[in-house]
């Protein structure tokens, strides 16, 4: 197979076979985070930080003491939130560590099997109580390995002189992880609502370990990994240009903006979240509407438009 481009004749729909097998492993993978991350906010506050329940914590006592002495004194609403905020901020700043791990030394296929076997024991460690906090170290450590891999798997599947079919094999990737972002707070939350938290925690596991199989299915039809340079390798690169400077400092602004705009996407799954279950009226005929439920709004939005972005690319 040629380095960073799918082997020719290995297509699925005028695709590299390997984009279904990347797009499938993600489906699932966001399944379980999104599931997961769906409960997360309501179970803390509704039970896991209750009096009776947070003494079987291990370590909450002295992560709580850490974090109120970064905040001060916290309720158990605002200490809830800010490990929810702790956590999708490692979530997302880990990756920067994951991508150089993979480019220095393992390659990004081994990371990435090392990331879903750490976010499939963070979930299934979810199940317990005392391993709370355990479970989310794994799962951010996990998805720093896995996040930023699985995607730059993504781009070296295609010639590098195929910028369009890269960016339509994107947005098919993308929409695996909207439909796994979908399906997880529904599924999870279902369960949940009828059987138990730690049902809901359990089955983001189990995702886990069906997007674990995929991934190493679709083994065969991934690009090869890069060669590494040898021990001591030295290479003359050129110095960089003004162009280059100002391409840097684009990429900055960028990233300041998607950082202030995470900021208050992410109070969805948070703070959303606690509103919905306080002030909005859940029961309907059929039942009572699961409060996670509400997390798959925005992914389903995402899914609708897939469509009319592909025109619009045309």
């Amino acid at each position: 197979m040629e380095s960073g481009a799918a082997a020719k004749g290995d297509t699925l729909w005028g695709h590299p076979k390997g984009l279904a097998f990347l797009a499938f492993t993600e489906m699932w993978e966001r399944f379980s985070f999104y599931g997961m991350r769906g409960l997360l906010i309501l179970y803390m506050v509704q039970e896991l930080l209750l009096p009776g329940r947070i003494e079987n914590v291990a370590g909450m006592d002295a992560y709580r003491g850490v974090v109120e002495a970064v905040f001060g004194p916290l309720s158990t609403q605002a200490f809830a939130s800010q490990t929810f905020g702790l956590y999708s901020g490692f979530v997302y700043f880990t990756p920067l560590f994951g991508g150089l791990l993979a480019d220095r030394w393992l390659g990004s296929r081994k990371t990435v099997m090392i990331g879903i076997a750490l976010m499939t024991a963070g979930h299934f460690a979810m199940i317990f109580d005392w391993s709370f906090l355990l479970a989310l170290l794994l799962l951010v450590l996990g998805s720093g390995c896995l996040k930023g891999n699985i995607a730059a798997q993504v781009g070296h599947l295609y010639p590098c002189d195929e910028e369009g079919r890269r960016s339509r094999g994107f947005t098919i990737f993308s929409t695996g992880i909207n439909i796994g972002a979908i399906l997880g707070p529904l599924v999870c939350g279902l369960l949940a609502q009828v059987y138990g938290w730690h049902y809901g925690f359990g089955l983001a596991g189990a995702m886990m370990l069906v997007a674990a199989v995929v991934y190493f299915t679709g083994l065969p039809h991934f690009a090869a990994e890069r060669v590494k340079p040898g021990a001591g390798a030295h290479h003359d690169h050129p110095p960089m240009t003004g162009r280059d400077w100002q391409m840097m400092a684009l990429l900055g602004v960028v990233m300041l903006i998607s950082v202030m705009w995470s900021l208050a996407y992410d109070q969805l799954a948070n703070v959303g979240l606690l509103f919905v279950a306080e002030r909005v009226a859940l029961d309907t005929p059929l039942g009572s509407i699961p409060v996670p439920w509400f997390a798959s709004e925005d992914a389903l939005a995402s899914v609708l438009i897939v469509p009319v972005l592909i025109v619009l690319w045309r």
